[in-house]
């Protein structure tokens, strides 16, 4: 892209992107388009969408194993 000008949908492309990057914030359409044209002109790579959260990690394995309700735990029950 060296010597040409972005057109307009590339930029609206990467002015999504940084919007999606910064966590959708509102009132600030002019200045991620400012920032889009400058990445775009200036040959940088538009930015891409930030990854997805990761999930939290689940619970180890190796505990007790669930049991229905009052069934299967035993206490208070006499020898029978």
């Amino acid at each position: 892209m060296a010597g040409r000008q972005p057109d307009d949908e590339a930029i609206r492309t990467a002015a999504y992107y940084i919007w999606i990057a910064e966590g959708r914030p509102q009132g600030r359409d002019e200045a991620h388009w400012h920032r889009a044209r400058a990445a775009l002109g200036t040959g940088a790579e538009a930015p891409k969408p930030a990854p997805k959260p990761a999930r939290a990690p689940r619970k180890p394995a190796g505990g007790p194993a669930p049991t229905a309700k009052g069934r299967g735990t035993g206490k208070g029950r006499s020898p029978g």
